[in-house]
């Protein structure tokens, strides 16, 4: 069984996994608790999901103790909202913190994963976008693959033709773990269909 938290606007805050209920159906227990704010536009912002359990034996997930880091309650939030009681993340459990940024347009401008919390990668854990102005995907840098420090790259880069479609992908960052560039073309008929797709 999993159970789902709302708020009074109907988003789901909360989701408890099937291990919150393993001594309790009424009682979940939260280290099992993954939780999602949102902001006044009803867009989620911060996502935490617990990873471990007192550093120890039995993690949750991923024990990453530099990226999440343990509290009773996240020094990110959770600010909640009307209609909804936050429970208390037992201390010890170690919490990754997901933050989403918009633009004036609503387009997803930076995704700040966990790992940013780690001071051996920092900044470079962002995903930052950049949009055209029809609010088309233009650029995406996120995190190096060929490095563990603070150091971005712009991973990929798009094209458009007159009517939106997508012509042309540059990915920076190719398999393995070191950047390659790979560039993919797209050809459209004159009916908006893709005739010819090709990755070099």
């Amino acid at each position: 069984r999993t159970r789902n938290v709302y708020d009074a606007d109907g988003n789901r805050v909360g989701v408890y996994q099937p291990n919150a209920f393993t001594a309790s159906v009424t009682t979940p227990n939260p280290e099992y608790l993954t939780w999602v704010d949102y902001d006044a536009q009803d867009r989620p912002v911060t996502e935490w999901t617990p990873v471990y359990d007192n550093g120890a034996a039995q993690p949750i997930g991923n024990a990453d103790t530099a990226a999440c880091p343990t509290q009773s309650t996240p020094m990110w939030g959770p600010v909640g909202r009307q209609g909804v009681t936050i429970p208390t993340y037992p201390a010890g459990v170690g919490l990754c913190r997901t933050h989403v940024a918009y633009d004036p347009a609503g387009n997803i401008f930076e995704i700040d994963n966990p790992a940013g919390n780690d001071p051996a990668v920092g900044p470079a854990a962002k995903t930052v976008y950049q949009y055209t102005n029809d609010n088309l995907v233009s650029t995406v840098t996120t995190a190096n693959p060929a490095t563990t420090g603070p150091a971005s790259i712009a991973a990929r880069s798009y094209t458009y033709d007159a009517d939106g479609r997508g012509i042309q992908e540059v990915d920076t960052t190719g398999p393995g773990a070191n950047p390659t560039t790979w560039t993919t073309t797209t050809t459209w008929s004159p009916d908006g269909l893709a005739t010819e797709i090709q990755s070099t």
